[in-house]
């Protein structure tokens, strides 16, 4: 491996006039996905929740993400919500 993004691994949920928006990576998906752009190399090193681990990793195997710096080291992941609107 020659680059390893490391950082927090957040689920970020947008509401936004009664519809749900769902992302799910946060700083260390974003940085590996910069990397990734570049080259194959790289990977991801994150504490995942137990709650969320099964889905993450079925998402990474679609994609072609390696999994195995994803570690799950607690009973949730971190979940970020930001609404906007009215509703």
């Amino acid at each position: 491996m020659e680059y390893i993004a490391t950082g927090n691994f957040v689920i970020d949920e947008l509401r936004s006039d009664g519809v749900r928006h769902v992302n799910a990576c946060g700083p260390v998906g974003y940085a590996y996905a910069g990397m990734r752009v570049f080259t194959d190399r790289c990977k991801m090193v994150a504490n995942v929740g137990r709650d969320c681990a099964d889905a993450i990793r079925a998402y990474a195997a679609r994609n072609n993400v390696p999994t195995d710096g994803l570690m799950v080291k607690t009973d949730y992941t971190s979940w970020s919500v930001s609404q906007s609107g009215n509703k």
